[in-house]
């Protein structure tokens, strides 16, 4: 099983924004990928982060669902709303991948 976490850092100021459309992005991926995917945020650490977590079967799995999301205009249109609103910074998203071994 592949674990993705994305992270996101927030600009000061904006995180009950962030909150909004973090839920936005996850309802929208969820319905129509049918992906259980959730929203993090630090109990310790940097309170300007928030992290979006899924699972898939496997990398071929995770690769195919990128592709999807990626091509899906409808996910285009959030990321453009998002980027609009300045509330995340750009530069700070970070994917990583885990393999769960147990």
């Amino acid at each position: 099983m592949i674990t993705q976490v994305r992270t996101a850092s927030v600009h000061d100021g904006k995180i009950q924004q962030a909150f909004e459309m973090a839920a936005k992005v996850t309802a929208y991926v969820k319905e129509t990928f049918d992906v259980e995917m959730h929203v993090a945020r630090n109990v310790g650490g940097s309170a300007y982060e928030l992290h979006w977590i899924f699972s898939t079967e496997s990398l071929a799995a995770w690769e195919d669902l990128w592709r999807r999301i990626e091509a899906d205009e409808g996910y285009q249109e959030l990321l453009g709303e998002i980027r609009q609103a300045g509330v995340f910074i750009g530069t700070s998203v970070t994917d990583r991948l885990y393999d769960v071994v147990v």
